[in-house]
């Protein structure tokens, strides 16, 4: 990653990859100084749409790694924008807002996301746990069973189970 970044200087993905190494290493001060640099070498170099909602995806779960929800949910509107048919900007956005209690708005972002990639599992099981802190209990339920129809890992398959069964218990 150094070394493309030192030969491409001024190329997005090359500082986007400096930031994603430092995000798995754990360094999100790192990270974030380099993700920043490729958002702001994407003006400079025109980018694709795919890639500069990917960049700032990770920009924005940097950001939300580091307790700074309003500048992630900044960062997915960012993608979603450059990228309207990218489920991945939708789904982080629908995360944050979850976190941040704001369910009805998480429920919209993820069903929306679901329109655009109705194959990717980890939105049924994303939207089970958003209906379920909205007490939308029948919903979770439904959402659960979804998922689980995409034959999961074992581990969260237990995991969902087990929260069907909570839920049936309410």
């Amino acid at each position: 990653a150094q070394a493309m970044q030192q030969r491409f200087p001024d190329l997005p993905l090359a500082s986007a990859t400096r930031g994603l190494v430092a995000w798995n290493n754990g360094s999100l001060p790192s990270a974030l100084r380099w993700l920043s640099r490729a958002v702001r070498s994407m003006t400079k170099t025109p980018s694709s749409p795919r890639l500069e909602a990917l960049i700032r995806v990770l920009y924005g779960r940097t950001f939300s790694d580091s307790g700074r929800l309003g500048q992630a949910l900044e960062q997915f509107n960012a993608a979603h924008k450059a990228c309207p048919l990218c489920p991945d900007p939708l789904h982080q956005q629908a995360l944050a807002l979850e976190e941040q209690g704001k369910n009805s708005e998480a429920i919209r972002a993820l069903r929306q996301a679901m329109t655009l990639d109705p194959k990717k599992p980890e939105l049924y099981f994303d939207l089970a746990k958003t209906y379920e802190s909205a007490g939308r209990i029948q919903d979770a339920i439904t959402m659960y069973t979804r998922y689980l129809g995409f034959d999961p890992p074992a581990e969260l398959a237990r995991t969902a189970r087990s929260a069907m069964s909570a839920l049936r218990r309410r």
